[in-house]
């Protein structure tokens, strides 16, 4: 039975696990959401266009792609609205549950005392509209989403045909089949920005609180995959990695869907004057899935992603790894913790003379 300040990072890790699946439910009811805005959408662009009659005339090809754009405007328009919507959703219900969480209720208010942070629905929008994710701001992801998925196949099949037989039917289709890649990145850049709000509220509320937390520890999904899915290799070799809080350290999210979180590792308990009553066990969960739907098996396990890695078979550990650092993992040969260097970067194997992999770069 653990007692003391094991007790209380155990309630920490549970209450941040609880608030990651409420996080996951605000991110299905917007996935729900934009799922009916484009298909709304879909279904008027394809009556409109099926009203008109492109042609397509040598030297106009631009003309008919700047049409297309100027169609799809009102669907971008609306996607980016609706990720808008959920962010600032998402990121109010954040701020308020880690204030929760890091003060134990608001427990520590009679105690060491506790600072809130708030950010305002407006203040939010804003953010989202502002702050850019991966290097580029949220309409711009949206743009390039239905350039790569709409205006660039159309190009192709212009150039492909040599502008026999591009027409009204034709272009259609194509639409009709790009709208199923643009679903696919439209959920993509949800959970991204989602768990983006999210873990810039972790962020504010823990450093607001310098005199409790000390540290943050990354916190990565258990989660194996078949044929390449799951959580990626990068993310678990961070997992339950440490870092001081004024420490320069990577954030999560670091590529897209990412769902890890930083959880924080406060004072010590008798220092926080805390009273928290014995807690049974807090164990992370996991599950094995055959594909982004389909779980088959769930449990739960207490440690490092490394340890519940121990536990799987060979088959994932080698489409983790890949089976040079595989090979060499099982022979002692590195480190798991080695395979991520201190800025979270991936480190790739080094060769010798001879060709062979002889460590890590």
């Amino acid at each position: 039975m653990p007692t003391g300040n094991e007790i209380k990072d155990l309630l920490l890790l549970y209450k941040n696990i609880e608030h990651q699946y409420n996080i996951s439910s605000f991110t299905d009811n917007a996935l729900k959401q934009i799922q009916r805005s484009l298909n709304i959408a879909r279904v008027k662009l394809l009556n409109q266009l099926d009203m008109m009659d492109f042609k397509i005339i040598e030297g106009r090809e631009t003309d008919l792609l700047r049409e297309l754009n100027k169609m799809t405007f009102g669907i971008q328009s609306q996607l980016t609205g609706d990720i808008v919507t959920a962010y600032a959703e998402t990121g109010t219900a954040s701020y308020k549950e880690y204030g929760n969480i890091l003060s134990f209720d608001g427990a520590l208010k009679d105690t060491v005392g506790f600072n809130y942070v708030s950010v305002s629905p407006a203040q939010l929008r804003a953010m989202a509209f502002d702050v850019p994710v991966g290097g580029k701001l949220l309409k711009d992801w949206v743009a390039s989403t239905f350039e790569g998925h709409i205006v660039s196949d159309i190009k192709d099949v212009i150039v492909a045909e040599n502008l026999a037989g591009v027409s009204t039917p034709k272009i259609i289709d194509i639409m009709t089949d790009s709208f199923g890649m643009i679903e696919r990145d439209a959920e993509s850049l949800v959970r991204t920005y989602l768990a983006q709000v999210n873990n810039d509220a972790a962020k504010a509320v823990y450093k607001a609180n310098k005199d409790i937390v000390k540290e943050v520890e990354w916190s990565a999904t258990l989660e194996v995959g078949r044929s390449g899915r799951g959580t990626c290799l990068q993310c678990s070799v961070l997992d339950s990695r440490v870092w001081k809080i004024d420490e320069p350290h990577p954030s999560p999210p670091i590529h897209h869907r990412c769902r890890c979180f930083l959880l924080s590792k406060t004072a010590s308990y008798k220092s926080l004057g805390l009273n928290i009553p014995e807690m049974q066990r807090s164990l992370r969960p996991y599950t094995e899935r055959v594909d982004k739907r389909k779980i088959i098996a769930a449990g739960q396990f207490r440690g490092q992603f490394e340890d519940f890695l121990k536990t799987r078979n060979k088959k994932y550990q080698v489409d983790l790894l890949g089976q040079n650092r595989y090979r060499m993992w099982k022979r002692g040969e590195i480190k798991f913790d080695d395979l991520v260097d201190k800025n979270g970067n991936i480190r790739l194997l080094k060769k010798n003379k001879d060709g062979n992999y002889i460590g890590l770069k």
